[in-house]
C-alpha cells in the first residue's frame, strides 16, 4: 500500500480557547508545538472524513506502526501527539490537579482545532491509555465525532489518575509511598468526583460526566480485565451512567491477556480485528 505522509505542527497559541498553566514549577509542559502526521492513500489531501489516533503516556507518534494498514484503505489517518506529555514525567511531582485538567482541556482542544483546520466534517478517534482521556473528552463534546474506540483507557479520569502510580510497578500497598510524591494530585483527583477538589471548577468544565453534547456518539471502551489503573468497575459505572443520561451507544468490552508481560499492554494484534469491525462495519 502506497501512503502519502506529511509531518506538521500545531502551535499551542493556535488552540481554540487554550488554557495556560500558571504553576511556575510546571508551566512549560503545555508550551510546546503539537506534532501530527497526516497519512492517506489518496492522490490529494482530502480530510473531510478521518480517523485520529492518540498514543499513550510516554508513547510516540510512530507507535503501533501498522495501524495505517488497517485504517488508511478506508479513510485518512491523523496521528496526533498528546499535549504536553514530553515533560509530564518531570513535572508530575509538582503538578497540581488543575495542571492535569489544563493538559486534558488543551488535549481535547487540539483534536477539535485540528479538525477545524483540516476541514473535517466527521471523524473517528482511536486512542491508547492517556491519549484516550483527551480523545473521550473530544468525542463526548464534538458532534462531528461519530465513533470513539478507547484502548486500555477510561472516561473515569479521576480514578485513573489516583491509581497511575501502579503503572511503574508499585503494588497497591505502596500507596502511602506514592502519596509522599503524588499525594496532593491523587487526593484532588478523588475529591473531584465528589465536588470537593481545589480545582473543581476546572474539572467541571472538562468532566465527561457533564451534559450530553454528542448523544449519537458510538463509543467502544476496549479494556483488559487485569488493568489496575483503568479499572473495570469504573468503566462499567461510566457505561451505566451514560445510558441513564441519554448516551446509549457507549459500551465496554473486557478481555484477559495473561500472556502479555504487563497488564496495561494492548498490542495491535489484540485489537485490530475488533477495531475494523467497529469503525468500518456494523459492530
Amino acid at each position: 500500500m502506497s501512503l502519502r505522509r506529511l509531518k506538521c505542527f500545531l502551535n499551542p497559541s493556535d488552540l481554540h480557547g487554550r488554557w495556560k498553566i500558571e504553576n511556575p514549577f510546571s508551566g512549560g509542559i503545555n508550551n510546546e508545538p503539537i506534532e501530527y502526521h497526516l497519512l492517506t492513500t489518496d492522490t490529494k489531501w482530502d480530510f473531510w472524513r478521518v480517523t485520529f489516533y492518540l498514543h499513550g503516556l510516554g508513547g510516540k507518534l510512530t507507535d503501533t506502526p501498522y495501524l495505517e494498514d488497517h485504517i488508511c484503505p478506508n479513510m485518512p489517518l491523523v496521528r496526533l501527539a498528546c499535549f504536553g506529555l514530553s515533560r509530564l514525567y518531570l513535572g508530575a511531582v509538582v503538578s497540581t490537579f488543575g495542571d492535569i485538567c489544563t493538559l486534558l482541556y488543551n488535549g481535547r482542544q487540539s483534536i477539535i482545532t485540528l479538525a477545524d483546520i483540516l476541514g473535517v466534517e466527521s471523524y473517528n478517534v482511536v486512542a491508547h491509555s492517556w491519549g484516550g482521556f483527551s480523545a473521550c473528552l473530544a468525542a463526548l463534546s464534538d458532534s462531528r465525532c461519530k465513533k470513539a474506540m478507547l484502548l486500555v483507557s477510561t472516561p473515569d479520569i479521576c480514578d485513573a489518575i489516583s491509581n497511575m502510580y501502579k503503572l511503574v510497578g508499585l503494588p497497591t500497598s505502596a500507596g502511602p509511598v506514592a502519596d509522599i510524591f503524588l499525594g496532593k494530585l491523587r487526593g484532588d483527583a478523588l475529591a473531584a468526583k465528589f465536588g470537593k477538589a481545589k480545582h473543581q471548577i476546572a474539572w467541571n468544565v472538562i468532566s465527561p460526566y457533564g451534559e450530553v453534547a454528542n448523544p449519537n456518539l458510538r463509543m467502544l471502551i476496549y479494556n483488559r480485565d487485569e488493568d489496575q489503573v483503568m479499572r473495570k468497575a469504573n468503566v462499567e459505572h461510566f457505561v451505566e451512567y451514560s445510558s441513564r443520561r441519554g448516551a446509549p451507544n457507549v459500551v465496554a468490552e473486557f478481555n484477559a491477556f495473561p500472556e502479555l508481560s504487563h497488564w496495561h499492554d494492548m498490542p495491535l494484534e489484540k485489537f485490530s480485528e475488533r477495531m475494523a469491525e467497529f469503525l468500518f462495519g456494523d459492530g
